[in-house]
């Protein structure tokens, strides 16, 4: 059996942070836990984008988050505005066919009183449907009190269409018997068709603790609460009975009004102090009462633990969560005997009379006077509490859908995207007579459409390459070689179970594009088609941000959430971090982009680096500046690969290669191969050669790389070197080709840089068995093993020692051999990072 869940119970923010959004949450968490063999989805509206995260990070690891589907809506639907009726409409209609083509034997909404005030779209059977349809209806509150619930006639006409829909329902929930026999009579439905799932209680969060002295000192400062109190947690609605609660506080004997605080808990109760004000100061206990505004679970547990009595005085409940939770945590507990509450409650020497301010304090005196039978109650309340729990709840719930679906799946036939968009379009149309709607309105359904069905049939996953910085400006940097050779790999070397395409964007453009005139060029395929379609992302999806443009992942992170909100999945990969780990080798402007580029890769589900020890470095800088996360970000990481020839190498010699690479052959040379910067160690490296040439060592030191930033100086060195052109030789912007043929005639590697993410220079003296020189760095340790001699020091003659000892060794034959380092091809590395990001071998940070 399929079970499709509507979410938006524990989105909406009417509904997300009270007791309907414990109820969806927890209870669907238990029916993912122990689902009896049967499938379940997960349906969100993506108009409540800042709740989705929030609730993918609750099933994280219990439920797969391909079982967690969105759909979207880009306008307005509140029905408190009488002009939204036909987007109300349409998004209701969205909303039918979005959650019908998820095929479920049973549709199951948490909630349906949802959207008065927000984008929330809750409808019954407005399009044919072979699902069941399974509503929850919490109380019947509004129609036993309408003077005080339904006197607005926009608020009412809401109510009853909602109310229209609990009839339609093929199943109806609800969570007392005292709701039950209210629906049955006020409702007119079959008893029959009518069950009972008690809320639960999640005993792993709301149980009794033992609280220290200073932790509870703090928390009782941190909300301006005395040592001894009584509690109250819930709404402000009249039907909670409040203005005799305070009444009730005020006639409790000056003894006890000198010790206790009434401390009151609850989402609108710090808004509505000022509504209380006048009766509190009739009552003189203004400075008796506290209005905490709502508290997160940790605090609400531990006040729950403290408390010295926890009153709840409803009037009329269709459960009564808080007292519950308050008798789970060893709270004294006293309540209303009206309506559900008895039934949750269990005992009758713990009921007063709502209605009667005399027998509430007097309640509450006994508790407070008469320390034994607060204690049996104490202890009574935690075992009645364990009667609920939300794993029964869920098996019992479980078992009502068996026993309606005895078949064990929908056998609707699958429709295609143009069905959904059709039945949509013809459904609206019918409803939209007399309804007033613009272009705006039209547009804004359109988009909603699109970016809820997806596009295509997919038979494998589609992994979109973002290649932004390339289709900008290729400027041939060895992060951009490490672009084109991946991206030549993935296209003219196709995965058997994935499809690629390369895409890009700009900071100033969320939305990305296919990047068709690379792809051809790429696969030589000759196609001159370069209408770069924009891209429709669909749920399964990756989107891999393989080249470095950080002003783009810095200006899409809300186009990175939503797409991670429908359910993409979005990867980085991390070349290094070294301006966060020496900003004094960059410029300020530079540093401050980085971090805010890491931030945004902090935003996204994980990062591929290319190196272990660029992995080790971001997973403690993530522990000590990245953003809070309620989901994990996943890190692994990938050498890159070395092989030239498949990295769509440059070619072209100029007119005097001859003459250079006789030159360098001529004597002993030392290569160094990356841009000029502070970092690699150019100043080291030549003044150490100005050393040895000054001691009589006849040997060439060959730079190839452009020149970086804050290098005029040097640059200016090197240019009126008097070795320069003799033994010293500077070879800026070469083409791939060039560089291949000065691997093939020096004679060592020297990797001076002080800060690397992988080091591809070194892979690629080890293939022409170029002997290699490195300074002691653990990411040169990582890719070069033993396959390397190392020097440490950054002063000229600590470099000019290791290279007379490397030439002492190697006159022997002793120096470390590169011949035997190990190396991945290009695809091989591709291999593992689609092996990695398609395989999930990411560990979490």
């Amino acid at each position: 059996m399929r079970i499709v869940i509507d979410m938006q119970g524990a989105q909406t923010s009417f509904s997300g942070n009270r007791g309907v959004g414990r109820y969806t949450i927890e209870l669907v968490k238990a029916m993912v836990l122990k689902p009896r063999g049967h499938e379940i989805i997960l349906a969100l509206n993506g108009a409540f984008p800042n709740t989705i995260e929030a609730i993918r990070a609750e099933f994280e690891g219990i439920l797969s988050q391909e079982n967690i589907k969105v759909w979207q809506q880009f306008f307005d639907t509140s029905a408190i505005i009488p002009e939204n009726k036909w987007k109300k409409k349409a998004g209701e209609i969205l909303r039918e066919e979005f959650i019908n083509s998820l095929q479920g034997d049973i549709i199951f909404s948490t909630n349906l009183q949802e959207g008065l005030v927000d984008n929330a779209c809750t409808s019954v059977k407005l399009l044919p449907t072979k699902s069941l349809i399974c509503s929850t209806l919490h109380d019947v509150v509004p129609l036993i009190y309408p003077d005080d619930f339904l006197s607005n006639d926009t608020v009412c006409e809401w109510y009853l269409e909602k109310i229209d829909f609990i009839k339609r329902s093929d199943i109806v929930l609800t969570v007392s018997r005292s709701s039950k026999a209210e629906i049955s009579e006020l409702l007119k439905v079959p008893i029959e068709k009518i069950h009972v799932i008690y809320n639960g209680i999640n005993h792993d969060k709301f149980k009794p603790m033992s609280i220290g002295s200073n932790d509870k000192k703090e928390l009782l400062a941190r909300m301006d609460i005395s040592d001894h109190f009584i509690m109250y947690v819930g709404g402000t609605g009249l039907n909670k009975n409040l203005d005799r609660l305070l009444s009730a506080f005020s006639k409790l004997p000056k003894s006890i009004l000198n010790s206790y605080e009434l401390v009151m808990i609850g989402r609108d109760l710090k808004h509505e102090k000022s509504n209380y004000q006048k009766q509190l100061e009739d009552l003189s206990i203004e400075d008796k009462v506290i209005f905490t505004g709502q508290v997160d679970d940790d605090d609400l547990v531990k006040l729950y633990n403290l408390c010295d009595l926890f009153v709840f005085p409803s009037i009329h409940e269709g459960f009564g969560l808080p007292p519950l939770e308050a008798m789970a945590c060893g709270a004294a507990v006293i309540t209303s005997n009206k309506s559900s509450l008895p039934e949750i409650a269990g005992y009758e020497d713990i009921l007063f009379n709502p209605f009667d301010d005399n027998d509430i304090a007097e309640k509450i005196m006994k508790i407070l006077t008469d320390s034994e039978f607060r204690n049996v109650i104490k202890f009574r309340g935690i075992k009645q509490a364990c009667m609920f729990s939300w794993s029964d709840s869920a098996e019992r719930l479980l078992k009502i859908f068996e026993k309606y679906v005895k078949h064990g799946g929908n056998d609707a036939a699958s429709s295609n995207r143009c069905d959904h968009i059709n039945a949509i379009i013809n459904h609206v149309a019918l409803m939209s007579s007399g309804l007033s709607f613009d272009d705006k309105d039209l547009i804004a359904l359109s988009i909603s459409i699109s970016e809820t069905f997806c596009p295509r049939n997919k038979s494998k996953p589609m992994v979109y390459v973002d290649v932004s910085a390339i289709i900008k400006q290729d400027d041939r940097t060895g992060i951009q070689r490490v672009t084109r050779a991946i991206c030549s790999e993935l296209i003219n070397n196709p995965h058997p179970l994935v499809d690629i395409e390369l895409v890009y964007t700009s900071p100033d453009d969320s939305e990305f594009y296919r990047a068709n005139e690379l792809i051809d060029k790429i696969s030589k395929a000759g196609s001159n088609n370069f209408d770069d379609e924009m891209v429709l992302f669909c749920a399964g999806d990756i989107l891999l941000f393989l080249d470095f443009h950080p002003a783009v992942a810095i200006s899409h992170r809300q186009k990175t959430q939503f797409l991670r909100n429908k359910g993409v999945l979005v990867y980085h990969i991390v070349h290094d971090i070294l301006p966060e780990l020496r900003p004094d080798f960059f410029w300020p402007e530079l540093c401050s982009e980085f971090h805010e580029w890491l931030l945004a890769v902090s935003n996204s589900d994980g990062a591929i680096c290319v190196s272990r020890t660029v992995a080790d470095d971001l997973e403690e800088w993530l522990k000590n500046n990245g953003t809070r996360r309620i989901r994990p970000f996943k890190i692994s990481w990938s050498h890159n690969g070395a092989d030239i020839e498949n990295s769509m190498p440059t070619c072209g010699l100029p007119n005097d290669a001859s003459q250079i690479l006789s030159q360098i052959s001529a004597r002993p040379s030392f290569l160094m191969v990356g841009r000029i910067e502070p970092r690699k160690g150019h100043a080291q490296v030549v003044a150490a050669f100005e050393n040895l040439w000054a001691h009589g060592i006849d040997v060439n030191l060959v730079i190839v790389g452009r020149q970086g930033w804050n290098v005029d100086e040097f640059i200016n060195r090197l240019h009126h070197h008097p070795e320069l052109g003799r033994r010293l030789f500077w070879l800026e912007g070469i083409s791939d080709e060039y560089l291949e043929k000065i691997y093939a005639t020096c004679t060592c590697l020297i990797a001076a840089s002080e800060g690397e993410g992988f080091g591809l220079p070194l892979i690629e003296a080890a293939q022409h068995k170029l002997p290699i020189i490195a300074r002691d760095i653990p990411v040169f340790r990582e890719v070069s093993g033993n396959h390397a001699f190392y020097f440490s020091g950054k002063e000229p003659t600590d470099l000019a020692g290791a290279v007379v000892r490397w030439l002492e060794l190697h006159e022997s034959g002793k120096n470390p051999d590169s011949d035997g380092m190990p190396w991945l091809s290009w695809r091989q590395s591709t291999e593992r990072l689609l092996s990695i990001i398609l395989e999930n071998k990411l560990y979490q940070s």
